[in-house]
Formats: C-alpha cells, structure tokens, sequence
C-alpha cells in the first residue's frame, strides 16, 4: 500500500465516520531479506488513524510486514461510550476501508478481542474468584504460606467448522478472568474469538491435508457480526459458569 492509497483510505474513513479531526501516520519499511530491487515491491508499510474520544481513542490500523504475509486491518476502541456505537463504527470503517482499496482482498482470518472490568460480588474480586469460583474456602488457602495477593482463571476451546445455517459457527475461543490489578474490587476478563478460513484437526501428517470444500469458512460478515457472536457468547456461555 502506497502513501497516496493510505490517503484515499483516509478520506474514505473520514467521510464514513463524519469528523475530520482524525490523526494520520503512514511508514513504509524495507524487507531486510529481499535484496533490490525486489525490496522496493515487498517492502513492508504501517498505516494508523486516529482520534481522541474523552479518555479513550478510535484507532484504525493497517500494516503489513512484508509481501509474502496478509495484511492485517485492526480496529480499536478504548473506552467506547455503548457497544452499538462500536458495531456501527466498525462496520463503517470496514465498508469505507474495502471501497477505498482497488482489486479483491479475499479475507483469511476474523479476530475479535473484548477486554472490561466487573465489579466482582461482596467488593473484592481475589474472595470472588477464590471462594465462589473456585470454591477455596480460608480453611484450604491457609494451607499455603501465604494468602494469595492475585487469582486468574483461563481456559481455551478449539475452532470448529462452520454449519450451513451458521458461518460463524464455533470459532477458537481464549478466556481469561482475573483479578484486575488497578482496582481489586473489580474482575478483569477478556474474549479472544478467532474465526480462522480453514480450521485443521490437529492429527496425522500435516503436510498431507485432505481439505473439504465445505469446511472452508466464508469470512465476509459484516464486524458487528462477530462481535454480537462474542457477546453472546460472554453473556450466555462464560458469565452462567460462575453464577
């Protein structure tokens, strides 16, 4: 991506969005391994886009490291003011983003990350994770030499194939809820979904795959999509766990 299609990208951005108050930094990095004047082609390059909302930020990022990896386009929101106004800024950006490039960008990977805090029950989330979570009462934490100061929790399920009714089915999930340093009444927990374009079962020999046509998940929904799915899956999969 050049300095003049970053440009176009941000323009599209600022005109989808409706402010024009966003910051722009584009940088473009020679391949150490490509000598030229191939580097010049496989060269890699970073482009970011900004802007300040009250104590958070609205970042858009696009980078690449070099021409032989996909290139990655990341969407973040820090501190948003509702979750209906990151779907639909999401979406926008992404819209106005794929307008704004020339050709066809088939999509290989979906990633959605959603990290919050929760005020833990009873005003301290180290008794809440010990005693209702992990029902370790004071009786069985005195057996250690000392009290734990913090406790974390995590677990991680595989990605699966899509259905036909659902292409969103069963993405890799990584969950982790802990004690949230900053403020210990509180419980830090964070959802990382990945939705991968071929999910591989991890036997036999690897350099011989049998890959089924059906099985090849179809990555072109819309953000919100896959962040509705990853709230779903928090409120109705991860939060009845430790009720």
């Amino acid at each position: 991506m050049t300095r003049q299609e970053g440009v176009r990208v941000y323009d599209a951005v600022c005109e989808a969005l409706g402010v024009d108050d966003l910051t722009y930094k584009y940088a473009a990095t020679a391949s150490p391994d490509v000598p030229p004047p191939a580097a010049e082609k496989s060269r890699g390059f970073s482009l970011q886009i900004e802007r300040r909302i009250g104590r958070g930020t609205f970042t858009v990022t696009i980078d690449n490291a070099s021409i032989q990896l996909p290139i990655r386009l990341l969407i973040e929101y820090v501190w948003p003011a509702s979750v209906e106004q990151v779907t639909q800024d999401f979406d926008l950006v992404t819209e106005a983003t794929f307008r704004a490039l020339e050709g066809t960008w088939p999509r290989v990977l979906a990633e959605t990350r959603i990290r919050g805090q929760l005020e833990a029950a009873g005003g301290s989330a180290l008794n809440f994770l010990s005693q209702r979570v992990l029902h370790l009462g004071t009786d069985r934490l005195s057996r250690l030499e000392a009290l734990p100061q913090f406790v974390s929790i995590s677990f991680e399920t595989p990605a699966g194939h899509p259905t036909e009714d659902d292409p969103l089915h069963q993405p890799k999930r990584e969950v982790q809820l802990q004690v949230l340093r900053e403020d210990p009444r509180s419980v830090y927990i964070e959802l990382m979904s990945q939705w991968p374009q071929l999910a591989l079962d991890g036997q036999g020999d690897m350099t011989r795959v049998e890959i089924d046509a059906r099985r090849i998940r179809q990555l072109n929904s819309e953000p919100s999509k896959y962040l509705d799915n990853s709230i779903e899956y928090l409120s109705e999969r991860v939060f009845p766990l430790f009720l």
